[in-house]
């Protein structure tokens, strides 16, 4: 496979390349299909990760948010997930469905908090749509870099559509969230109490 001029290979769950001149040396590729380690000189072994999000010892945004170190719109949240309204929505309601374990893609999920985020997203999901009176929405998770994923921790978006709507990504004003998280609370117990 050829991906921006160099050959990529998938071997042993790596994104990897060969090392021109150096027989048998391969490199992790970056998001990008770049090394920028193997572009300072520094011949790098091929790891086990899959992740092409950058090494940091900082928690993820929404880590900081489910620590409330960070503001956020809750709307539901389980000892497991935790739910906020996107600051940056697409639509009115564009909602986040966020394990509380930070891995950085949804197939390394353990099994238990996969099954459990599942039952939340299609959980929060109806309670969005009741909410935002219309049952069309956009359910969305992406996977690495070249798959459309800026924060590297495993999340759905849930995005109300109606009928001639365009997405459209702005910054939601802060009493226009908290009207949103309102009605969607209320939706959620009314679809949690069966009614």
């Amino acid at each position: 496979m050829t991906h921006l001029g160099a050959t990529v290979k998938i071997a042993a769950k790596t994104w990897e390349k060969p090392i021109a001149g150096v027989p048998g040396a391969i490199a992790p590729l970056s998001a990008n299909g770049c090394n920028p380690t193997a572009a300072r000189g520094t011949i790098v072994p091929a790891t086990r990760n899959r992740n092409p999000a950058p090494a940091t010892a900082m928690p993820s945004i929404f880590t900081q948010i489910i620590r409330r170190e960070l503001p956020g719109e809750f709307v539901y949240e389980t000892e497991r997930e935790a739910a906020f309204l996107d600051l940056f929505p697409a639509s009115d309601g564009h909602t986040l469905v966020v394990p509380k374990l930070e891995v950085a893609r949804f197939d390394e999920l353990p099994p238990d908090h996969l099954t459990s985020l599942m039952h939340a997203v299609q959980l929060v999901a109806k309670g969005v749509t009741r909410a935002m009176g219309t049952p069309h929405y956009v359910l969305r998770n992406n996977n690495g870099a070249p798959a459309g994923q800026v924060v590297f921790h495993v999340h759905f978006h849930i995005m109300p559509r109606w009928e001639g709507v365009a997405m459209d990504k702005r910054r939601i004003e802060p009493e226009k969230m908290r009207e949103f998280g309102q009605r969607i609370r209320a939706a959620l117990a009314e679809v949690q109490a069966g009614r």
